[in-house]
C-alpha cells in the first residue's frame, strides 16, 4: 500500500524536493519542470520554466508515502501571486525511535517545533514540527 500526497509551493518546490531528498534518503523518481512540459500545459515564459510542473518521491518502504510535489500554475500568470494554500499534515508511524529521532532532527532543520520530541503515552516518542517549507509533521515511535 503506498499513501500519496500533492503538495503545491509558491516557487520554492526544486528546494523542498533537495530538501525531502536528503532528509529520507531518496532520489525522485521524476522532476518536469514547466518548460519540460509544454507538450501539456502549453506555452510556458523562458523566465518561469524553471518551475517545477511535477516531482515525484517514494519515502519509507511499504507501506510508503508518495509525495507529489509541484510549484503552483498560478506562477505562470503572475510574478508575486499572493497565495496561500492549505499544507497537509503528514504522520510518520515506526517502532525504531532512531528512526524518529533522526528524521525529527533532519524536518527540524530550518523548522518550528509544535512538540518537542518526548515520550508521550502510549507512544515511545512523540514530537511535531513545521518545516522549512511549511508542512507538518507528526513524528510516533510506537512501542514493538
Amino acid at each position: 500500500m503506498t499513501i500519496a500526497m500533492r503538495i503545491s509551493f509558491v516557487g520554492q518546490c526544486a528546494d523542498a524536493v533537495a530538501f525531502y531528498c536528503d532528509t529520507f534518503g531518496v532520489k525522485p523518481i521524476e522532476i518536469l519542470t514547466f518548460g519540460e512540459s509544454r507538450d501539456i500545459i502549453g506555452d510556458v515564459p523562458e523566465n518561469k520554466s524553471h518551475y517545477i510542473y511535477q516531482a515525484v518521491l517514494d519515502l519509507l518502504g511499504s507501506p510508503g508515502i508518495r509525495l507529489f510535489l509541484n510549484d503552483t500554475p498560478i506562477l505562470l500568470f503572475q510574478d508575486n501571486p499572493n497565495v496561500h494554500f492549505m499544507q497537509p499534515i503528514l504522520e510518520i508511524d515506526d517502532t525504531d525511535p532512531n528512526i524518529i529521532k533522526n528524521l525529527y532532527d533532519k524536518l527540524m532543520c530550518g523548522g518550528k517545533a509544535n512538540k518537542v520530541l518526548v515520550e508521550e503515552p502510549p507512544y515511545v516518542l512523540y514530537g511535531s514540527m513545521i518545516d522549512a517549507y511549511g508542512i507538518c509533521w507528526h513524528l510516533r515511535c510506537k512501542k514493538k
